[in-house]
């Protein structure tokens, strides 16, 4: 959809728009823009025209939620442009609907999340490699064992990990497990940490 902002209000909008807020064109044209902006998002956006409305600004796009005539939150995509209309310095407004985009990132962030708080929970030790042999993932069991913190350790190539092992049999399990597409159990397994300290997985 598209607008054109003057002053704060609505003084051109296209049918694309209306649909979009399930209102009239007759009743969007004419009304605050703040009308239609949630509560929780309007210092950022009052902070975002007022970017738009200096000389020096280039387009910035950017997302908001919309407030529809039925009442209805929806994500928006916003890039807004200095332009003139009617003589009135004004704001040209492209939008978007990206409510769906939005829900689909938050429901990935909220999983990923999950599986981070899952990790970290189990009891043994639980560290994975990615294809390009960098830590992704390093639990607290592994902490405590290997003393070695997450932070220290993630995107790191795993074996640059400051652990005195069998680098030869680790590879070669890594690897079994990566084929065979199944965790593969190792016993006896000695390990050194950095301090000198040692045991056995």
């Amino acid at each position: 959809g598209a607008a054109v902002i003057s002053h704060g209000r609505v003084v051109f909008c296209n049918a694309r728009l209306a649909e979009m807020a399930c209102c009239k064109i007759e009743k969007l044209t004419g009304s605050p823009v703040w009308d239609f902006i949630h509560p929780d998002d309007m210092p950022a956006i009052r902070e975002r025209f007022r970017q738009s409305e200096e000389e020096a600004a280039g387009p910035l796009t950017y997302r908001c939620r919309m407030i529809t005539c039925t009442g209805e939150s929806r994500w928006i995509s916003v890039t807004p442009s200095r332009i003139e209309w009617r003589g009135q310095p004004s704001t040209l407004v492209y939008l978007t609907d990206v409510t769906e985009y939005t829900l689909v990132e938050e429901n990935l962030r909220r999983a990923h999340r999950e599986i981070e708080l899952i990790v970290k929970s189990i009891s043994s030790i639980l560290i994975s490699v990615g294809r390009d042999g960098r830590v992704d993932h390093w639990n607290r069991s592994a902490e405590e064992i290997f003393g070695l913190s997450e932070r220290s350790v993630k995107g790191r190539l795993f074996s640059d990990c400051d652990i005195v092992w069998d680098w030869g049999r680790v590879a070669s399990v890594v690897e079994e497990s990566r084929v065979r597409g199944a965790s593969v159990r190792v016993n006896e397994m000695a390990f050194r940490r950095q301090d000198g300290s040692g045991g056995f997985l």
